[in-house]
């Protein structure tokens, strides 16, 4: 997760006013950059599925405890 936080970082569109992190533009092929996006994508959403069980499990919880 750390090292597609850093492609990220390093990939994103600098302002004009701002010198780039790097000497020269990093490339990557575009299939690896499709590969990466999906990948943030799927983790994203397992971790909303994962804050939503977490919820609802304590909801469940509470209302037993009451």
């Amino acid at each position: 997760m750390k090292l597609l936080l850093w492609l990220v970082v390093l990939l994103a569109p600098l302002p004009a006013e701002c010198l780039p992190l790097l000497p020269r533009h990093l490339l990557l092929p575009r299939p690896l950059l499709l590969h990466l996006g999906e990948e943030l994508s799927l983790r994203m959403a397992r971790n909303e599925r994962l804050n939503q069980q977490a919820t609802s499990n304590r909801a469940l919880m509470d209302s037993f405890g009451k």
